[in-house]
């Protein structure tokens, strides 16, 4: 479901799909790729937190109807959640990665002409990212997924 939003909003949006494919790494998943450019800043955000805005929905849904096995369902809607906002490899995760560096991200060039610039790119890049890891953006990040985590189960222990 959560692929399906995402799927929706870069319908919506206009953005071209790349692929939607199958990876192994770093966990099993399904994912949709768009091509990057000419994306505008709110149209990646949106696209970004689409997905998340697909599982709330199915969360708010299922919190409101009643029948038996609901809470089976709601427990792992509720892991969903947790999964989707952690700070180390998700859609938020990337978000505000993309806005802690953005300023250094728009120094990437749109065209890649050959490999030796694609290998630089790579390497500015995971240098961008290791400094982001542990920066205030990623503790900020991190507390708020970890508030959320207690809310969520705290949520599912007092109900169930």
């Amino acid at each position: 479901m959560h692929e399906g939003g995402h799927y929706c909003a870069a319908k919506l949006l206009g953005l071209q799909i790349d692929k939607i494919s199958f990876s192994w790494r770093p966990f099993p998943r399904v994912y949709i790729a768009v091509l990057e450019k000419g994306i505008t800043h709110l149209k990646r955000i949106v696209y970004l937190l689409s997905g998340n805005l697909m599982t709330i929905c199915l969360f708010v849904f299922f919190n409101l109807v009643a029948f038996e096995g609901v809470q089976i369902i709601l427990l792992v809607i509720s892991i969903q959640i947790i999964f989707e906002t952690n700070p180390f490899l998700s859609d938020y995760s990337s978000i505000v990665f993309w806005i802690a560096n953005k300023r250094d991200l728009e120094k990437i060039p749109t065209y890649i002409c050959n490999d030796e610039q694609e290998k630089e790119i790579q390497e500015y890049l995971k240098e961008l990212q290791e400094s982001y890891f542990l920066s205030p953006a990623w503790i900020f990040h991190f507390l708020v997924w970890a508030a959320l985590l207690v809310v969520l189960l705290k949520i599912y222990i007092t109900t169930y």
